[in-house]
């Protein structure tokens, strides 16, 4: 059993909070005393100790019950940097090369942008959009890369399906004026109809998917940048968001990552929860207001 109260007050009537076995970390499964919105704080206290959880997205209705993970009232707070970014946008090791962070940035870059965009309150194209809505966009960003990856898969396996060697790459070969296979030996081969065609409509939604994470990420520094009252540099308001996320996108989210979640207090673990949350950070953190 814990006992909740509403900011300290009035006493709530006594619900079950009973410890489940969790993925990382500590959570307990609450059954709300009356009806709470989305980010109500409730402390609780579990076995003797005063802690707090936040209700989920969506709210919950008296009766039902969620699970949270539960904080210390006296822990450090969540400081984001204010007029200067936290660190530089180089430091992609500072919390060395196997963080979570940092792996997510190299090999699922589209998932990290997802989660900084939630954390900002962004929608899928980076812009401002209303809650609860906005908390979905990691999902939606993480759901069309991966739709991406599985049509290109398809397409090279029909493409490789025609008899041509396989691991195999289209160029165009300017002497010739004519397309290519580059295969992995080094030989080269003609490609058909059916190989040309499927392997540029691969290349070119990967095309499109990548000229969409850009323009999403250059939104979303933007939105960063102002509401921080971070100055752009030399190259000047917008130009600077667009110069990172196009000749450099992995280190650019990077480090908008690290500006709004501050590792080094509020770490997360590899494959836990946070690392794979909606936000890529600790659940009892608050949100970042838009």
């Amino acid at each position: 059993m814990a006992d909740l109260e509403k900011g300290g007050a009035d006493k709530i009537p006594l619900v079950n909070a009973v410890e489940v076995t969790p993925v990382a970390g500590s959570t307990v499964e609450v059954v709300a005393p009356m009806d709470l919105q989305e980010g109500y704080q409730l402390q609780v206290q579990v076995n003797g100790v005063r802690k707090s959880v936040n209700v989920p997205s969506g709210g919950v209705k008296q009766g039902e019950s969620f699970q949270a993970q539960p904080y210390d009232d006296n822990a450090p707070t969540h400081h984001i940097p204010v007029g200067q970014w936290r660190d530089n946008i180089c430091d992609c090791l500072k919390f060395g090369c196997c963080h979570p962070m940092c792996c997510m940035g190299y090999w699922c870059e589209p998932i990290l942008a997802g989660q900084v965009m939630t954390r900002m309150s962004r929608d899928w194209l980076g812009g401002p959009g209303p809650r609860p809505s906005v908390s979905n966009t990691c999902q939606i960003v993480t759901g069309i890369w991966v739709f991406v990856l599985l049509v290109q898969s398809i397409m090279r396996i029909i493409a490789e399906s025609q008899g041509f060697c396989i691991g195999g790459e289209l160029e165009f070969d300017i002497d010739t004026n004519q397309y290519k296979i580059k295969c992995p030996d080094g030989t080269f081969e003609s490609p058909n109809t059916t190989y040309k065609a499927v392997m540029g409509v691969a290349g070119t939604l990967g095309g499109v998917f990548t000229l969409y994470l850009f323009f999403s990420i250059c939104r979303t520094r933007q939105a960063m940048r102002r509401k921080y009252n971070i100055e752009a540099g030399g190259l000047g308001d917008g130009c600077e968001d667009c110069c990172c996320a196009f000749f450099c996108s992995c280190c650019t989210i990077q480090q908008m990552a690290r500006h709004t979640n501050d590792y080094s207090t509020h770490d997360i673990g590899c494959c836990s929860n946070e690392c794979f949350n909606n936000r890529g950070q600790q659940d009892h953190l608050p949100e970042i207001e838009p």
